[in-house]
């Protein structure tokens, strides 16, 4: 009579352990993407702000803002153009300081004048169309040929 060796695992408990480690790393993955996306997320938010204070900081030393960009299709276009500093934005980084094309900037060193700057390349474009005259209002403003003016807030009147 063969005496049955107790070695090993049995199927049952192989299959348990493999779903186990199918679970967590759907859960790594899901977090993953949600930090990925939180970071790019606040990545414009960040840039956004440096641009804005930028202008607001611009705007007091010299009486207006400092037009950058020449143009802005907008993100509702099938392919946005005019953003510094990747002219056509896609599934890659860029660096932050290098010339801006003049197809692109109201000169080859806009940004450089306004003084936003980062330490990191980039992962989206970005484009400021800015008008210094006293009577425009947010209606003036065209995006893609669109306007827009219920997304801009409005200048109080004096």
């Amino acid at each position: 009579m063969r005496r049955r060796r107790d070695r090993g695992f049995t199927l049952i408990e192989l299959g348990v352990v493999v779903v186990i480690v199918g679970i967590l790393a759907v859960l790594a993955t899901v977090g993953y993407r949600k930090w990925v996306t939180s970071s790019r997320m606040t990545e414009a938010h960040n840039m956004l702000e440096n641009i804005r204070s930028a202008e607001e900081a611009f705007k007091s030393e010299n009486g207006g803002y400092l037009p950058v960009s020449l143009s802005y299709a907008g993100a509702g276009t099938a392919k946005p153009t005019g953003d510094y500093p990747a002219a056509t934005p896609g599934p890659f980084k860029t660096q932050w300081g290098a010339a801006c094309a003049t197809s692109i900037c109201v000169q080859a060193n806009s940004w450089k004048k306004l003084g936003v700057t980062t330490d990191s390349p980039v992962t989206y474009g970005y484009a400021v169309v800015a008008t210094n005259d006293p009577g425009a209002t947010a209606s003036d403003i065209l995006v893609n040929n669109k306007n827009y003016s219920a997304g801009f807030a409005s200048r109080p009147s004096a």
